[in-house]
């Protein structure tokens, strides 16, 4: 594990926040090369038409704790807030210590005291057991999670000798699927800040960054942020380690941006969730006053008034009803204060406890040209409208490569989609475990986990699934429900429904509740 002290690198977080501050509008800012260490945020505020470089810049961050399990905010190694056309580019980053540690399960014990023993791999055995533990997942020799055991339940972790450790799990039947020799993963604190965060930014360029470790997301958007584009973006594993995961969480998360979404030729290996996630907050309303337009409503997931910023004058808002999550009609935005929003007018038909988006953070995505390889989750969960994701490869993943699917049961992110075009990707090993949650490798519904049947035609509009190859799917190899103008076509489908569960696992293309449906011109091995 390479430490500050070991390269005789001192901290350069102040020299580097001077040198930030300190750029001019329009300029280039040139970070040193070499082995940079820096422990806490640098920050780039109200900056405009600035570039800062760091080709041949190897960032060290030292300020994250393998120990706690508190929020850590000084892991982020980039904040830009209020930015015009900044770009970040050429630099890459990896943190002191292990996101996560890795090894081979040597014993199980699934008995009334579960446990699993696992010794590690060389590089990790100066850990001393006392970290903080957070999640396990076991993985195929091929580097692919496969969900034998997986979770954040609470384990407690004893270190037997430098290179072994064993693993008290509570439940018992995921123990009961190990096998010895089966690859091991065990993630640390997963509350760290991401490592880059664009808030209420426009325009902001990454470029040519890679990442060898995040502690939580490697990107984070936040709210009222523009038009971001990532071009050349590497998460992947350092040369020489024998990891698993490289970010513990999203590659990139998105909630609340506007304009549009950028991604070209970047490259996601071994995520601990989705390599893209873009969505909006779902709002629930509690109480409505139609003679003064005013409404009331919390935040879907936390039941607590929504902040600040989840709307702004002049914004349009949707209400959508909570048993069938079609849209009721739209309202725009007079003024927001405290969860309380006076709008132009409520819907008719509007009432408690419909759920809410504001459409204004629904950015338009365009994916080109990535790999998404080896990770827990989905490569790109879309809950917008305006996408097109094309010409990828995706692989080895354990949930289904793209879905396209607000949640208003667990999650509350939204909204439903609109105008999204998935077109000649190569996906294979993708879905590829029994699973409620794995109905396709392209999967369309209104539920990111299980359930979908509930929802009818019209949540999602105007979806097209084009000229693709699949390959290696437990179940459908596409699978779309809830959808109101749907095209699938000219999609090349090899092995589906390996898993054999499901009545429909003869059907390469399965469909539910969806009208004004084209199937034309797919080719499959059954």
């Amino acid at each position: 594990m390479e430490t500050c002290t070991q390269m005789q690198n001192s901290d350069m977080t102040a020299y580097l926040q001077n040198l930030i501050d300190s750029a001019e509008d329009g300029s280039t800012l040139t970070l040193p090369t070499g082995t940079v260490c820096v422990s806490s945020p640098l920050t780039v505020k109200g900056k405009k038409n600035l570039k800062i470089s760091g080709y041949g810049t190897d960032f060290l961050h030292t300020g994250y704790d393998m120990t706690s399990r508190k929020g850590q905010p000084n892991t982020a190694l980039f904040i830009l807030e209020d930015c015009q056309n900044v770009t970040l580019a050429g630099f890459s980053l990896d943190y002191q210590g292990f996101a996560n540690i890795a090894g081979t399960v040597t014993e199980t014990n699934a008995g009334e005291e579960p446990y699993f023993v696992m010794r590690l791999f060389p590089e990790f055995t100066s850990i001393t057991g006392k970290e903080y533990y957070a999640a396990a997942l076991s993985f195929d020799p091929d580097g692919a999670p496969n969900y034998h055991l997986a979770g954040n339940a609470d384990f407690r972790v004893e270190k037997l000798a430098d290179d072994l450790l064993k693993v008290y799990y509570p439940n018992s039947h995921q123990v009961a699927r190990l096998s010895v020799g089966e690859l091991m993963n065990i993630r640390f604190c997963l509350n760290g800040a991401p490592a880059i965060s664009n808030r209420s930014s426009d325009g902001t360029l990454f470029e040519d960054i890679t990442v060898y470790q995040a502690i939580s997301c490697s990107f984070y958007i936040g709210m009222r942020s523009g038009s971001v584009t990532f071009e050349g973006l590497k998460i992947i594993f350092k040369e020489g380690t024998k990891r698993l995961m490289t970010s513990n969480v999203d590659a990139i998360h998105i909630k609340g941006m506007t304009g549009k979404l950028t991604l070209h030729n970047c490259i996601f290996d071994g995520l601990g969730d989705d390599a893209v996630n873009v969505h909006s907050r779902a709002g629930i309303l509690t109480e409505a006053d139609f003679a003064t337009g005013t409404v009331r409503q919390v935040d879907g997931w936390s039941k607590q008034p929504t902040d600040s910023t989840w709307a702004f004058p002049g914004d349009t808002v949707e209400f959508y009803d909570p048993k069938t999550f079609l849209a009721k009609g739209t309202a725009t935005v007079r003024t927001y204060t405290d969860g309380t929003l006076l709008l132009d007018k409520i819907p008719e038909g509007a009432t408690e406890g419909d759920i809410l988006a504001n459409l204004a953070y629904l950015p338009s995505v365009h994916i080109d040209g990535c790999t998404v390889t080896r990770n827990r989750a989905r490569a790109f969960l879309m809950q917008t409208r305006n996408v097109i994701i094309e010409n990828c490869t995706l692989n080895r993943i354990s949930l289904p490569a793209i879905i396209v699917a607000p949640d208003i049961q667990r999650w509350f992110e939204v909204g439903p989609a609109r105008n999204v075009i998935i077109r000649n990707n190569k996906i294979e090993k993708c879905a590829f475990f029994d699973d409620g949650a794995n109905l396709g490798a392209i999967v369309v519904k209104a539920s990111h986990d299980h359930g979908y049947a509930s929802y009818p035609a019209g949540v999602h509009r105007d979806i097209v699934i084009e000229n693709n190859e699949i390959d290696e799917t437990a179940h459908s190899a596409i699978f779309v429900s809830a959808t109101e103008g749907l095209t699938v076509r000219g999609n090349r489908i090899g092995r589906f429904g390996t898993a054999n569960t499901l009545p429909t696992d003869g059907e390469a293309i399965n469909t539910v509740n969806c009208t004004e449906t084209v199937i034309e011109n797919n080719t499959s091995l059954k």
